[in-house]
């Protein structure tokens, strides 16, 4: 498994799926058959990976991780209704599970079922708490799909909490706050500059008049304090 896992790590799938598959031949196959599926998952080899997967369900039918990777691989492959069908059967097994109940947010989403796609992703809040990606979903669907700003705001605080070093995510928490005409806006703006590299978020905001200006006018508006 040691071995199979440093592969992964380093990016060699197929040494990896070797390493997994002679792990699962040597004892108890299911960690081995997680991991293997994972690295089929990885590698957008989706029917693979659902196939490693039902063997892992043949034999452990209530292993909630084997159930949501599944749904996930199904709806990867386009199988929406049927990676629902695992997908709530991985939440009902764990229930508190934030990633499994912030993806199953997102292919409600997908599938049009905005009002319970909500419920999960408000559920997914307290529970992963301490996890960018969860936080990230989270943020994305109250800003651009639910269009609920102050959750959004909430979101996005979270997240650039979690992950201060990313430029992107400070440019859509200062866009957010602009909507919300909230002088953290300009304390949002001046972090995301502190931490620009020469990427697309710097590049926008270097060129965007519309953007400077909005921000300008905001503490003018508000009386907004200097951020430094």
């Amino acid at each position: 498994m040691a071995a199979g896992e440093a592969a992964a790590g380093g990016g060699d799938r197929m040494a990896a799926i070797d390493h997994f598959t002679l792990a699962a031949s040597l004892g108890d196959n299911l960690r081995p058959r997680l991991a293997r599926g994972l690295a089929f998952f990885g590698g957008g080899w989706y029917v693979g990976a659902a196939a490693e997967f039902d063997r892992i369900l043949a034999g452990h039918a209530d292993e909630p991780a084997a159930l949501f990777w599944r749904g996930m691989a199904k709806w990867r492959a386009g199988r929406q209704q049927d990676a629902l069908k695992d997908m709530d059967a991985a939440v009902s097994l764990d229930p508190l599970n934030p990633v499994f109940l912030a993806n199953r947010g997102s292919l409600l989403t997908d599938l049009g079922w905005i009002d319970q796609a909500t419920g999960d992703f408000k559920n997914a809040a307290t529970f992963g708490e301490y996890d960018a990606d969860v936080q990230g979903m989270r943020a994305r669907f109250f800003a651009w799909r639910l269009k609920d700003l102050d959750l959004a705001t909430a979101a996005y605080g979270r997240l650039v909490e979690l992950t201060p070093k990313n430029s992107q995510l400070w440019l859509e928490y200062t866009m957010i706050l602009l909507q919300e005409h909230d002088c953290r806006a300009l304390i949002a703006a001046e972090r995301m500059r502190a931490v620009c590299a020469p990427d697309d978020a710097c590049q926008f905001t270097q060129s965007s008049r519309a953007y400077t200006d909005a921000l300008e006018q905001l503490r003018l508006e508000r009386s907004c304090p200097d951020p430094k």
